[in-house]
């Protein structure tokens, strides 16, 4: 049986060769974790949800208030209740509602005929 102890300067190499093995296997697996870690789920929804409901907030208060849609053709916006209540008015007589929405569809996508081209030079065969 071996009764002779370690000198202390054994110990301490041991005690330094066992931290540096820990230390590098811990940067080892750090690096492993950053490299190979997926991008964190829904980073960039918060911006995405902030845009969405911008729009969603602009085509609310463009529908709740009166504009124009064509000038021109004199077609207005209304409101969604205005349009409702004048919906159920119009169709107290179906039939007339129906021409009606028919004549305002032919009007507001009325696209006019070309010009007429202009003749041809005759051929100098002719």
């Amino acid at each position: 049986m071996n009764t002779t102890r370690p000198s202390p300067s054994n110990l301490t190499v041991y005690f330094i060769a066992v931290l540096g093995a820990l230390l590098i296997l811990g940067v080892l697996v750090g690096a492993i974790h950053r490299y190979a870690s997926p991008p964190p789920i829904g980073a960039n929804r918060a911006q995405e949800r902030h845009k969405n409901l911008a729009e969603m907030r602009n085509t609310d208060a463009t529908l709740s208030h009166f504009g124009w849609v064509d000038q021109g053709k004199g077609f207005v916006r209304l409101p969604l209740s205005d349009a409702m209540n004048l919906t159920i008015k119009d169709y107290q007589n179906p039939d007339a509602a129906k021409k009606e929405i028919g004549a305002r569809v032919d009007k507001l996508t009325f696209v006019p005929p070309p010009p007429p081209k202009a003749p041809e030079a005759p051929s100098k065969y002719e």
